[in-house]
């Protein structure tokens, strides 16, 4: 608020024991203290907003004269005189506490903790995730929802090479592979003895039976010891 009128705020600096010990170099001194003191709580504790006309009118004095006894009192130390002044204010929306108070407004905290909760399962999702690619995992995460397989993480990766879902369950591909598996042990194990080479496999009767991708099917199997290694001549 532009141009408003801040009223005059005083707070006494010194214990009410000690302020009953000063002697006061002028007579008005006292009667000023007293009508602030009797009239305004929180004197002590931090500025308070008084009315000049009220306090110089109970008191005693006028209003001019009255601003000359607050500035002596504030010089000796005994209290804090902020004049009355037209300056332009910002208001607070958020109640303005004492320093020695602490505002912990639990339910602040509360939600940040819940924020920082869902992050860290968030985080967790996704290194377990095992059905939805990674990519678009994160894109959703973001708020991107339409988005398609990056074909190039871990979980693209498996589900081209027939992974088990995340139900458990075979999938289709994986029911694909599972017959090519079952084929070439067949052919391999029992009819040709373990005794082959890729020759065979080519250009034999056998490559009639053998469907698209069958090659990676027996690398594997290889490596897993399942099948033993082709030779280079049968």
């Amino acid at each position: 608020m532009e141009d408003f009128q801040v009223r005059t705020r005083v707070q006494i600096r010194v214990t009410r024991q000690e302020l009953y010990d000063i002697v006061f170099p002028e007579k008005e001194m006292k009667p000023v203290l007293e009508t602030l003191m009797r009239n305004y709580s929180g004197l002590f504790s931090f500025p308070v907003a008084v009315d000049e006309e009220f306090v110089s009118s109970r008191s005693g004095i006028s209003v001019p004269h009255l601003r000359q006894i607050l500035y002596k009192l504030s010089l000796d130390h005994i209290i804090n005189y902020i004049p009355c002044d037209t300056s332009d204010i910002i208001f607070l929306l958020h109640p303005r506490l004492h320093p020695k108070d602490v505002d912990l407004q639990p339910q602040l905290y509360e939600m940040l903790r819940g924020m920082f909760h869902d992050r860290m399962q968030m985080m967790i999702d996704y290194v377990s995730e095992e059905d939805v690619c990674r990519s678009r995992f994160l894109l959703e995460y973001f708020g991107q929802t339409e988005s398609a397989d990056c074909g190039k993480c871990d979980v693209c990766r498996g589900r081209k090479s027939g992974s088990v879902a995340s139900n458990g369950k075979r999938t289709g591909s994986d029911k694909v592979e599972n017959d090519v598996s079952q084929l070439l042990d067949d052919i391999i194990n029992l009819r040709l003895k373990g005794r082959y080479s890729m020759q065979d496999l080519v250009t034999g009767p056998w490559h009639l039976m053998l469907p698209p991708g069958w090659t990676e099917v027996l690398c594997r199997l290889v490596d897993e010891g399942k099948i033993p290694a082709p030779q280079e001549n049968s």
